[in-house]
């Protein structure tokens, strides 16, 4: 996804998320996030916002990140704040095309795209946590927060970047099991932008939808070892099972907002080795 499209989805994402903390039930608990209340998750987007924006014009990490507050009117105006001072910046960059500049961020491409692209994702899923907080079943909160282009691309960036992320900071040991990942087409047959094959099972390659012959074994891993972090590549590495489903499904799973045998997902080869690769850390 270009880094325009993800400032619109990223805009639209913060308004939608807003509305729910604005009429929403702060004390619901959020699911996703243990210990969290919808009125912490608002606080905490409106500190990730100021984080974000930091890393983009100041170009420097945060030591702490400010909680921010809890009560539903100072917690709107703090996710006011930090929402529009980072999509403003967001903006004056695309204005002049600036995508490429350089930027403090958490993993490399250190450039102002990193962080359009990370906040959408992060909206958007914190969207779902919070729809799904306030009693909307996990499938319709995904079609609601997460289009399946959007949702392809963070299972990419769990791939690329959060999973050897999580290695290199000695957060999650290299993975000892291999787990490949099958994005299935939504909305008809053949896959396309919005159904790519994130790992390849049983020759099916980027581009080729999965069905009845998935299978482990031939699967060119996404997710095994260090994932790259070291500098080595797992491409072409056989796995031990492949988990398949629509991208939200998957990225839902990978995120741990929803188990491996919720509706739409499957799994084959080794069930045990795909459940350990998804409980381990690869997300922060």
């Amino acid at each position: 996804m270009d880094p325009r499209t993800h400032l619109d989805g990223l805009a639209s994402a913060v308004a939608r998320l807003r509305d729910v903390l604005a009429d929403g039930d702060l004390d619901a608990p959020v699911s996703g996030c243990p210990g969290w209340t919808l009125a912490d998750l608002g606080a905490h987007v409106g500190s990730i916002y100021r984080f974000a924006r930091t890393g983009l014009v100041e170009h420097r990490g945060l030591d702490a990140k400010d909680p921010g507050p809890t009560e539903r009117e100072p917690m709107l105006a703090w996710f006011d704040e930090g929402a529009d001072a980072l999509l403003t910046a967001l903006r004056a960059i695309d204005a002049r095309g600036g995508w490429d500049e350089p930027a403090w961020t958490m993993a490399p491409p250190a450039t102002a795209a990193f962080w359009v692209r990370r906040q959408h994702h992060e909206t958007a899923l914190h969207l779902w946590d919070a729809l799904e907080s306030q009693g909307a079943d996990p499938a319709e909160a995904a079609a609601l927060a997460l289009d399946a282009a959007t949702a392809a691309d963070g299972v990419d960036e769990i791939v690329r970047m959060f999973f050897p992320r999580q290695v290199r900071l000695g957060r999650l040991a290299p993975l000892d099991d291999a787990l490949g990942l099958v994005l299935r087409p939504v909305g008809g047959a053949g896959a396309d932008a919005e159904g790519a094959v994130a790992g390849a099972a049983d020759g099916a390659g980027a581009g080729e939808s999965a069905g009845a012959g998935e299978s482990a074994g031939a699967a060119s891993p996404v997710l095994t070892g260090d994932g790259g972090a070291g500098g080595g590549s797992v491409e072409g590495t056989a796995s031990d099972a492949v988990l398949a489903g629509p991208p939200s499904s998957v990225l839902l799973a990978l995120w741990k907002r929803i188990p491996l045998d919720s509706p739409g997902l499957s799994i084959t080869g080794d069930r045990a080795a795909a459940a350990r690769v998804v409980s381990a850390a690869i997300t922060p």
